[in-house]
């Protein structure tokens, strides 16, 4: 009986620990959710930060989708309508932005070619679908890299980025007042940060590859130094030599004599079949690999000088292959698989670049077929 007290007392002490343990646990649990919801807004200021930084440069190293504030978007999408509103048409708030752009900086005149008129319309439309485009970031940046290409064959500049960005700005800025407000004007520099630096990326970018393109169209299409490079073809087969046992010298000389001019006769004939230039090497693989009744294959060989000569051009580009759709619609009776062409053109140029061929002619090529 005397160990009675004793069971009880160590049965509280056993209850109050465990009491002490759970509210340990449970002091624990809170801080640990103090830690996590501080480590949540920690992260929510670092993104909004970062939405405010994007835009602020003209990044001309990288070409990533544009994501800003809502509140930037809306902003800058709002003030847009109003500008567009408050101009008689859209044909006068494009003849605004034209004249504002060529006023502060006529030395920018020499890059557009089309009339007034029509080029007014294109910055209007132009405009008009990036700022409309910032709330979907993917989509944008589709357009902006099409606007892009576009512009390979121009000239532009960092410092011709900001007078284009910073003429657009001012005008929106005297023709809305204080309804243009800070988001807004934040949202609109971005988004003309943001295009300009993309196009000066993207002309640098495939800079390279162009220049490829040039480089091995031109060799491709080099009859002297092709014809050269396979002069060698048959100088392999000579004589195996006279019989060892065969003294007669004058029988030796004769015998050489002659395997030489077979070998001659034969390498000339070898050469005389052999493509040295694009065309011949294209129709020569066609024929081995079955295409050799695909009439249209000959209607895109015809147009490939002409659009492989202007693929930093794109306007001369979209032309040469409007032709070539043409000529094609004139030839074609059943279906078209491009793809066949493009396995022809690719085996042909790696016969006449075998030593120069290397992966970055490959992709080179292949992105330049996907474009037409």
């Amino acid at each position: 009986m005397a160990e009675e007290p004793n069971d009880f007392e160590e049965e509280r002490v056993s209850a109050e620990e465990e009491i002490v343990d759970e509210h340990q646990e449970e002091e624990e649990g809170e801080e640990e959710e103090v830690v996590i919801e501080e480590g949540e807004v920690e992260e929510e200021k670092q993104d909004d930060s970062h939405a405010t930084r994007v835009g602020s440069d003209i990044n001309v190293n990288s070409f990533e989708e544009l994501r800003l504030e809502e509140a930037v978007v809306s902003g800058a999408q709002d003030s847009w309508r109003l500008f567009i509103n408050s101009a008689a048409s859209r044909e006068a708030a494009g003849e605004a932005i034209y004249a504002a752009l060529f006023d502060s900086a006529p030395s920018l005149q020499s890059l557009f070619t089309t009339p007034r008129a029509i080029q007014a319309m294109k910055f209007m439309a132009g405009l008009n679908q990036f700022i409309m485009g910032l709330s979907d970031p993917p989509g944008l940046k589709v357009k902006v890299e099409t606007l892009a290409f576009g512009h390979l064959a121009l000239d532009v500049t960092v410092p011709r980025v900001v007078i284009f960005r910073d003429a657009i700005l001012d005008l929106l800025q005297v023709e809305l007042g204080s309804q243009l407000t800070t988001e807004a004007y934040a949202g609109l520099k971005a988004m003309l940060n943001y295009v300009g630096g993309a196009i000066i990326f993207v002309k640098a970018f495939y800079a390279d590859r162009i220049r490829l393109l040039g480089e091995s169209w031109n060799i491709a299409n080099d009859k002297g130094a092709n014809k050269d490079k396979f002069a060698t073809l048959g100088s392999q087969d000579g004589p195996e030599g006279g019989d060892k046992k065969d003294n007669d010298k004058k029988k030796e000389k004769d015998t050489e004599k002659e395997a030489e001019s077979k070998t001659a006769s034969k390498s000339d004939s070898i050469m005389q079949n052999v493509p040295t230039t694009f065309k011949e090497m294209f129709q020569f693989n066609a024929a081995v690999m079955g295409f050799g009744t695909s009439m249209w294959m000959n209607e895109v060989l015809a147009c490939f000088d002409n659009i492989v000569s202007n693929v930093s051009n794109s306007s001369r580009l979209v032309e040469e292959c409007d032709v070539l759709v043409c000529r094609i619609a004139k030839v074609a009776t059943g279906k078209i698989n491009l793809a066949e062409f493009k396995s022809c053109m690719l085996a042909s140029l790696r016969s006449l670049l075998p030593k120069d061929w290397t992966t970055r002619h490959e992709v080179a090529w292949s992105w330049l077929w996907e474009n037409v």
